[in-house]
C-alpha cells in the first residue's frame, strides 16, 4: 500500500503549502481583492465580477475556503463569502515566516 509523504514533512511546511497553492491562481487573487472591497459577496455576485463559468468560480472558493482564507457566511438569509480575517493573519504569517527563514 503506498504511503502518504506528506507525514514526511513537518506540519508548518504543510500548511504554508497549503496557503501558498490557495494563493497560486489569478482568479483566486481576484475573488479576495473582490471580498476585501465588497464584504460580503454571493456566488452569483462574483460570477458577475469574473470572466469565468459558474462552476470554476465555486471550485476556487472551494480551495479559499479549504485554506481557511474565506469563510461562508450567512447574511440575511443569503449564504456567501467573505475574508476570514483570522485565516488571513494566519496566511501571511505562514509566508512572512517562510520568507525570513529563505532570507
Amino acid at each position: 500500500m503506498p504511503q502518504n509523504k506528506r507525514i514526511l514533512f513537518p506540519p508548518v511546511r504543510l500548511h504554508t503549502a497549503l496557503k501558498a497553492q490557495a494563493l497560486c491562481h489569478p482568479a483566486r487573487l481576484e475573488i479576495i481583492e473582490l471580498l476585501r472591497h465588497y464584504d460580503f459577496l454571493l456566488c452569483s455576485e462574483i460570477v458577475d465580477y469574473l470572466p469565468l463559468q459558474q462552476s470554476t468560480i465555486s471550485y476556487h472558493l472551494s480551495v479559499l475556503l479549504q485554506a481557511e482564507i474565506i469563510i461562508r457566511d450567512e447574511m440575511a438569509g443569503a449564504v456567501g463569502y467573505r475574508i476570514n480575517l483570522q485565516g488571513w493573519r494566519t496566511t501571511k504569517e505562514y509566508l512572512q515566516q517562510f520568507f525570513t527563514e529563505v532570507g
